[in-house]
């Protein structure tokens, strides 16, 4: 688990690379999506009663149960393709609901857990689009691939990319997902790529979610100290990275077969 030391270290090297690339000190507000993101619905639909009972809610989920609260009143509908194509959230009245098709429907709350993973970062992330103009945003969130396929995971850091990086807005990610590692350096290479043959690699990865390697950068954080990981040259994360344990499951496997 990443500790608060390890945060610490993190965004204290994440400033030292904002100024180094711009040369300014910018002042950013933040999208904060925790890991315990699970519990969001519950905390915004029950802000006051666990307010007056005093429920101990640690401090960054009642901000984040705040702001997610805020998502659920502005955006009313969210096709959730990132899942399935077939399905979509949609809220009503009180209730948030996902629908299986035009008829059926099941509560949030009651859905499988990968959808009650991936709907707050959705609602946050486009509620925070609709305010426009009026903030620059770091989005922060924790293991986006909770409770994912792979294939869910890459969806949603291809959406994530395409809606997180714009007009000097930032994404910063924590990961345990060898898979989040691979979905990001796909799309660095169909930057890299791009650059020669941007109709080809549209139809592989669209452009809005291709991901510049100069504007990105990659750390291991470990025992406090952060350690970089991209490879400069390549413009793509060390590969030993992500093959590590693959590496560890194949050698325990193949001991395995020797016996």
């Amino acid at each position: 688990p990443i500790t608060a030391e390890d945060f610490e270290v993190f965004f204290n090297v994440y400033e030292e690379f904002l100024f180094e690339n711009s040369g300014i000190s910018v002042i950013y507000d933040s999208i904060y999506i925790p890991s315990e993101r699970n519990f969001l619905h519950l905390i915004a639909e029950n802000t006051l009663g666990l307010i007056n009972n005093n429920v101990q809610i640690p401090k960054h989920l009642l901000s984040s149960g705040q702001e997610y609260e805020k998502a659920l009143q502005t955006i009313k509908e969210l096709p959730l393709s990132i899942i399935d194509k077939k399905i979509k959230y949609k809220r009503e009245g009180k209730t948030s609901y996902i629908y299986h098709n035009e008829k059926d429907k099941v509560d949030l709350l009651e859905s499988a857990s990968g959808l009650q993973s991936v709907v707050p970062i959705l609602l946050l992330v486009e509620y925070s689009k609709s305010l426009k103009e009026k903030y620059n945003f770091n989005f922060v969130v924790e293991e986006p691939e909770l409770n994912l396929y792979p294939k869910a995971q890459h969806e949603l850091i291809k959406y994530l990319v395409k809606n997180c990086l714009f007009d000097r807005k930032n994404l910063i990610l924590t990961t345990h997902s060898p898979f989040v590692l691979a979905s990001i350096n796909n799309l660095l290479l169909a930057y890299d790529k791009g650059q020669k043959n941007p109709k080809e690699v549209n139809k592989i990865i669209k452009k809005e979610s291709w991901l510049n390697p100069k504007n990105f950068i990659a750390y291991e954080l470990k025992n406090g100290k952060a350690k970089k990981i991209m490879n400069d040259k390549l413009g793509q994360i060390s590969e030993n990275m992500i093959d590590g344990v693959s590496d560890a499951f194949a050698n325990e496997f193949d001991k395995l077969l020797d016996l």
